[in-house]
């Protein structure tokens, strides 16, 4: 597990990403969801990233509280 460890980690520094952000506990969590299995787990964690991009999710607190009500008023009165 040790040597798929480090080379998932490899994988995620190649990428650019913030090794304090993605730490052992992180990355050992998608090896298991995909029984340490090199491949299906880079395609998730690359599906993790793409949806984290599409959704911004690291903007996420900078959204302000009035656009957050605006929207909920634009979405309630489409209902």
């Amino acid at each position: 597990m040790q040597h798929c460890l480090g080379d998932f980690r490899q994988y995620v520094t190649e990428l650019g990403l913030e090794p304090m952000i993605y730490d052992d506990h992180y990355l050992l969590r998608f090896l298991r969801a995909r029984k340490l299995d090199m491949d299906k787990t880079k395609l998730m964690f690359d599906n993790f990233q793409q949806w984290r991009r599409e959704n911004d999710v690291d903007n996420i607190l900078e959204v302000s509280f009035q656009q957050c009500v605006i929207t909920i008023c634009v979405l309630e009165f489409l209902v």
